[in-house]
């Protein structure tokens, strides 16, 4: 193929190798910074516990203890409850002795599975189909179907109701 406009009505087609590199920089833009979030908890994490992690003590506390109840792990948190939150912190505990850097590993694995379902469900929607169309994108229907009435005029009209200008009304 060649990238020369022969035709100034023609648009320039993409060579293979300028296709294979936008391909590989659609593949390597979201991966670069998935790995440079896993490069820096690896090169810079430290396992301390920090800020808000603290009240976790006082949850690993009632564990360790077994006086843990439901009201420990429903207990309020700076405005919010975080019930499942306590549920992970509990179990990262009790597998790995309370390390916060797998911790953050953790949350860094969370991160990136909602970032991929994230743009998997972008994509998903921006193609669309006649199965399952998208809101921004119709489906692929007859324009002579009855269903589609894109003119007002043809659309049935609704009774108006109109203030009545009796003296009891005003």
């Amino acid at each position: 193929m060649s990238a020369t406009v022969t035709d100034p009505g023609r648009v320039d087609v993409a060579t293979p190798t300028r296709r294979t590199r936008l391909a590989s920089l659609g593949v390597l833009g979201p991966i670069l910074p998935i790995v440079a979030y896993f490069w820096f908890i690896h090169q810079y994490s430290v396992n301390v516990v920090y800020l808000d992690q603290w009240s976790d003590i006082a949850l690993l506390n009632h564990w360790y203890h077994g006086t843990i109840t439901l009201g420990d792990l429903w207990a309020s948190h700076s405005d919010h409850r975080i019930f499942f939150p306590n549920l992970v912190v509990i179990a990262l505990a009790q597998f790995t002795r309370f390390n916060v850097v797998v911790e953050e590993y953790l949350s860094g694995a969370i991160l990136t599975a909602a970032a991929v379902l994230f743009i998997a469900t972008h994509r998903r929607r921006a193609r669309g189909s006649a199965a399952n169309p998208s809101p921004s994108r119709p489906a692929n229907r007859d324009p002579t179907d009855p269903g589609l009435r894109s003119d007002p005029a043809a659309t049935p009209s609704r009774p108006r109701f109109r203030r009545n200008n009796s003296p009891r009304s005003r």
